[in-house]
């Protein structure tokens, strides 16, 4: 038995980039060197969920910021969940 795959809103993915940008990092760059464009990565607007966990990941390593998932939670915008 397999189980499905789970999605999300590329916008989520957006709103790390947001984070990002806002603490002063690139946040293209930060893309790239996890290996995803937001824009050709989203064709129908949802994204493998593993994505957003990589890459939230990978955004708190760069940040040092433990408590990452907390404060782009708290900026999540209605657009964000698609």
């Amino acid at each position: 038995m397999t189980s499905a795959r789970l999605h999300i809103a590329v916008e989520l993915i957006e709103a790390i980039g947001e984070y990002l940008t806002a603490g002063g990092y690139d946040a293209g760059l930060f893309y790239q060197s996890q290996g995803l464009d937001p824009e050709t990565a989203a064709g129908n607007g949802y994204v493998d969920f593993k994505w957003f966990s990589q890459l939230l990941d990978a955004a708190a390593a760069l940040t040092g910021d433990h408590y990452i998932g907390l404060k782009v939670g708290e900026n999540f915008l209605a657009r964000h969940w698609g």
